[in-house]
């Protein structure tokens, strides 16, 4: 028995796995709050195995800027997490790497010799300062490398934060409706840099009016009470707001870090509400070529898997490329784009949301402007009665959702409001207009503005499985 019990021994160091501890270590990583923040996790090695360890792999969310981390490893120096530091792969290094396109990233550190022990090691990850944007950032995946590339710790070793267990920090209603008229009427100022001003946007302005976007995608009471406080708010009505969200009794489908609609194999066969959380960040193919498997895969056995397992050596692609035919690019047939994976990440949520409202970008211009109002109505554009003015998009849709009301307007509308934005904008975007990057952050933020009110009215009015009603018969189901 001792015999067979060494061999087993031998077999998992062999193997170069860690030893299965009693506390599985939980992901995400949230890094959160003021400059210095840290956050820790603790990998117990088998004896032995240490020696072998040789980097740290990482996944990575928000790391939007050269030296916002840095990583310890026991009691080691501090690493700063740059490109200079870290082993980005493609396709993530050709769009900049830590602050470029990409808003998850696979990374490698390497670590100094004897950084890693036998027995305990801790890991710690600190949030060193804010660039008067960003607040956090996650890590949602690690694990010890070897010269070879192996990882050391088992998959089952972890475990994951799950968002079906949370409940409201304080769960009494006073506090859940204190938290509602805080989200729709607290003053806000910029960011928690000294001195920052106040602005004229609340919380509901830049997000969804009654804060969905904070539902759906599971933003922890953790990142809600951390992003309140950043805009000048007390710990006590960050967890007021943080109620308000978790108490919303909307879906939950998607995560901060997995892209909005992001493509990929089955999206489609998913209920309505999981459409906007995307087919997540395993869908995410390294090269262009790897999509090609799903293009003809839409006329014939369907890929099973995720991107990582998709079929990219030659001999594979040789064989999808034979069964390459005519058909498949039919004039009068479909090639869905939501079902074929793509070597792009689209932008996370936090993505999508403007860094300056319009209000604070351009004042009482954008307030009385034609583009305001075919919002939601709360201001009247100026020189025009409101006889004259069209209807707002918020009362259309509120009046679409009786069953004999014609939804055909809808298209126009949505339209109308893109027009409106496209001549708001012309009054400071003229030609030979000199750029900067203060008024490219408005002229982008506005049109972001708009982009996160699309996506609030969609959402809210149910839009999304609405299709063919709206454009018709012959026009996609979505």
């Amino acid at each position: 028995m001792r015999l067979f019990l060494a061999i087993l021994a031998a077999a998992a160091i062999s193997l170069g796995f860690a030893r299965a501890t009693t506390d599985r270590i939980l992901l995400p990583i949230e890094v959160l709050g003021a400059q210095g923040t840290t956050a820790s996790r603790t990998i117990t090695l088998q004896d032995g195995q240490a020696e072998s360890v040789r980097s740290l792999w990482l996944q990575v969310h928000a790391l939007r800027y050269a030296d916002q981390a840095s990583v310890q490893v026991n009691t080691s120096a501090w690493i700063p997490l740059n490109n200079n530091t870290v082993s980005i792969p493609e396709p993530a290094k050709s769009f900049g790497g830590i602050g470029g396109g990409f808003s998850t990233l696979v990374m490698t550190l390497s670590l100094p010799n004897g950084s890693v022990v036998p027995g305990t090691n801790t890991l710690r990850f600190r949030f060193n300062q804010t660039d008067g944007i960003v607040s956090a950032y996650r890590v949602l995946a690690l694990n010890f490398l070897t010269s070879d590339g192996s990882k050391i710790v088992r998959p089952d070793d972890f475990v994951e934060d799950a968002p079906e267990t949370w409940t409201p920090p304080l769960p009494d209603p006073a506090s859940i409706q204190a938290g509602r008229e805080l989200w729709q009427t607290a003053p806000l100022v910029a960011s928690s840099l000294p001195n920052s001003p106040r602005i004229q946007a609340r919380c509901a302005d830049c997000h969804a009016k009654d804060g969905r976007d904070l539902k759906y995608f599971n933003f922890s009471n953790g990142s809600i009470v951390d992003r309140s406080r950043f805009h000048g708010l007390s710990t006590l009505q960050g967890e007021q707001i943080a109620s308000y969200i978790r108490n919303l009794p909307l879906p939950s489908a998607g995560r901060p870090w997995n892209p909005p609609y992001q493509p990929g194999p089955g999206l489609d066969e998913q209920p309505v509400s999981n459409w906007a959380a995307g087919a997540g960040l395993s869908w995410v193919l390294d090269r262009d070529m790897g999509a090609l498997p799903y293009l003809v895969s839409q006329h014939g056995a369907k890929v099973k898997g995720d991107a990582a397992s998709s079929p990219g050596n030659v001999s594979s692609l040789r064989e999808v490329a034979g069964k390459i035919t005519p058909d498949i690019f039919r004039p009068d047939g479909n090639l869905n784009p939501r079902e074929i994976p793509i070597a792009l990440q689209l932008p996370d949520w936090s993505g999508w949301l403007p860094r300056v409202h319009p209000k604070d970008a351009w004042g009482p211009e954008f307030a009385q402007s034609e583009f305001a109002a075919l919002y939601d109505g709360e201001t009247q554009p100026e020189g025009k009665s409101k006889r004259s003015a069209k209807q707002p998009l918020r009362t259309l849709l509120a009046a679409a959702q009786s069953s004999d009301h014609n939804v055909r307007p809808i298209p126009a509308a949505f339209d109308d409001w893109t027009q409106a934005r496209r001549a708001f904008l012309k009054r400071f975007v003229r030609p030979k207009i000199e750029w900067s990057p203060a008024l490219t952050d408005k002229v982008y933020s506005t049109q972001l503005w708009q982009l996160v009110k699309t996506w609030e009215m969609v959402q809210e009015f149910g839009l999304e499985g609405r299709g063919r009603e709206i454009f018709g018969s012959l026009a996609d189901s979505r």
